[in-house]
């Protein structure tokens, strides 16, 4: 009967899907040493502002409307962190995983835009060895709304691959 139990359990486990690119593995909420204390520079972002769309990519700047060249973030272990933009303003970040998410990251950028704070969501969030992909949401003080999706990378080569 105990076998029949556990059995039920893992089954289902076998049949999720597999990620279908080896190099990147969906974090886990307890592998927070994975993104913490690395700088995270903006490689790609494509996102949509008040309905326009915008784009960068740092190797193609033929085809960019923005430039990320100087973004960065960075999360530290205790919960705390810096988003550095590319104007050299920095800001401080307060950011946790979301509950019920193995995958998602909310952070609170301190005093952003006209001194209010800016909550922004990372979902769908994938990592390799030095590279972060990830969806992103946020709704600016003004109203206006902000979908997008990035690619940072980091050049910190402290870290190994990783295994989940």
């Amino acid at each position: 009967m105990k076998f029949l139990i556990l059995s039920s359990l893992f089954i289902p486990l076998a049949l999720l899907p597999k990620n279908n690119n080896p190099s990147f593995a969906r974090i886990i909420s307890t592998e927070r040493s994975q993104i913490v204390d690395r700088k995270w520079e903006m490689q790609e972002i494509r996102f949509l502002y008040d309905n326009v769309p915008y784009y960068y990519n740092r190797d193609d700047y033929s085809v960019s409307n923005m430039n990320f060249d100087n973004d960065n973030i960075i999360f530290y272990s205790d919960g705390s962190g810096i988003y550095h933009q590319s104007d050299n303003l920095e800001f401080q970040l307060k950011w946790h995983f979301i509950k019920c998410k193995n995958n998602a990251v909310s952070f609170t950028i301190s005093k952003f835009r006209n001194n209010s704070d800016l909550i922004v969501n990372w979902e769908n969030i994938e990592l390799s060895t030095n590279s972060i992909k990830y969806t992103e949401y946020y709704t600016h003080e003004n109203g206006l709304h902000t979908l997008g999706y990035g690619i940072r990378i980091s050049k910190d080569t402290s870290c190994t691959e990783i295994n989940l």
